[in-house]
């Protein structure tokens, strides 16, 4: 997801190639939701054959809100820090491979650590 809120920070269109991802963070939800109770037992899933279709669409409505959520998260994540990740990818254009130091020192350019006394 974070790959397509940068497409469209980036670009200012959704990146309709991420078809595989979406589906991905969308299985990974509906099992937090369901198996672990991950927003409380509402949405339990005690068996796939046993789930009423009325469960069913409010788990699935719950999910796609966690989804829109997150996704949302990202690009605000990605937007406050966009000096920082287009530095970083500049770097990895140019070098093609980054290892923690070279990022470390990028990171100190743009999000400086706080000073301790």
């Amino acid at each position: 997801m974070t790959g397509s809120a940068a497409t469209e920070i980036r670009f200012g269109q959704i990146d309709l190639g991420s078809s595989g991802d979406l589906d991905s963070v969308f299985d990974t939800i509906l099992k937090l939701l369901g198996s672990h109770c991950s927003r409380g037992f509402a949405l339990y899933q005690h068996s796939a054959f046993h789930d009423s279709p009325q469960l069913i669409a409010q788990r699935e409505t719950a999910a796609a809100a966690e989804a829109d959520r997150l996704y949302h998260k990202a690009k605000k994540l990605l937007f406050d820090n966009r000096e920082f990740v287009e530095a970083v990818a500049h770097a990895l254009a140019e070098n093609g491979a980054l290892i923690s130091t070279d990022i470390c020192a990028i990171r100190e350019r743009f999000i400086p650590s706080a000073i301790t006394d």
